[in-house]
């Protein structure tokens, strides 16, 4: 019996001790791939041998996995962002006239005038009508006009995954700072996508999009407000939800 307890406890202080160490890397490097997912308060819980764990840090995840008798249910912070903590610079490509443009980095000024000086209109933002904006954010889409055909270099930290807040309806959305198949692009349930990502080129006008790429913003159509998920690479766990959706 008393062995029993003491397998138990050193079972349960090995987990501990195991999530400490992910803890502090985690907060170190933030690092993209992590074996664990993070859960906000209503997102579930993690359990295993009677060990209870309400949160944890690592890579966002969709559905549950398990590691021996350690259960993981599935769950992800919303409007969480991960970034790699090394600085970047991206070369954004504007068009003369109309573009739509997104902010690919974590910078340290996020006005427009910062970000697109050479730009000549206000920034808009789509939200059920267009919203001028002079501070911008990660993760949303914006029209910018430009006097001439221009190269717009940021400087930041990589964007390796972000979560999107988007609306019922169609959406103007960012890409982060690599780019993303638009089949990768991950819908958290029950929102459902319902279109292609449609981008936007001065010569071309709109055209669909299989991959997002930094810098550029897309159009979307949803079923309903939610979030939707862009990540660097595949996803490492997949929620069946997604399957079923890419099956239609």
């Amino acid at each position: 019996m008393k062995e029993h307890v003491m397998n138990l406890l050193l079972k349960r202080y090995a987990i501990f001790f195991f999530l400490t160490l992910l803890f502090i890397f985690n907060a170190k490097s933030q690092l993209l791939l992590h074996p664990w997912s993070v859960i906000d308060g209503g997102g579930g819980t993690e359990k295993g041998s009677g060990f209870l764990i309400t949160a944890s840090a690592g890579q966002m995840t969709l559905s549950s996995g398990s590691a021996g008798d350690f259960n993981l249910d599935g769950g992800f912070i919303p409007g969480e962002s991960f970034f790699s903590g090394t600085t970047s610079i991206l070369s954004v490509q504007a068009n003369q006239n109309w573009n739509m443009v997104s902010v690919p980095l974590i910078v340290n000024d996020f006005s427009k005038l910062n970000l697109f000086p050479s730009a000549s209109s206000n920034a808009f933002e789509y939200s059920n009508g267009y919203i001028q904006r002079d501070t911008l954010s990660n993760g949303k889409g914006y029209w910018l006009k430009f006097p001439e055909k221009t190269n717009v270099e940021m400087t930041g930290a990589s964007l390796t995954s972000s979560s999107i807040p988007v609306a019922q309806g169609w959406n103007m959305v960012g890409a982060i700072s690599y780019p993303v198949a638009s089949t990768d692009v991950v819908a958290f349930p029950p929102l459902e996508i319902l279109s292609s990502f449609f981008g936007y080129s001065g010569t071309l006008g709109y055209f669909e999009a299989d991959t997002l790429t930094p810098g550029n913003a897309y159009w979307v159509k949803v079923s309903e407000a939610g979030e939707l998920l862009m990540q660097v690479g595949n996803l490492s766990f997949r929620s069946s939800a997604q399957k079923k959706l890419n099956a239609k």
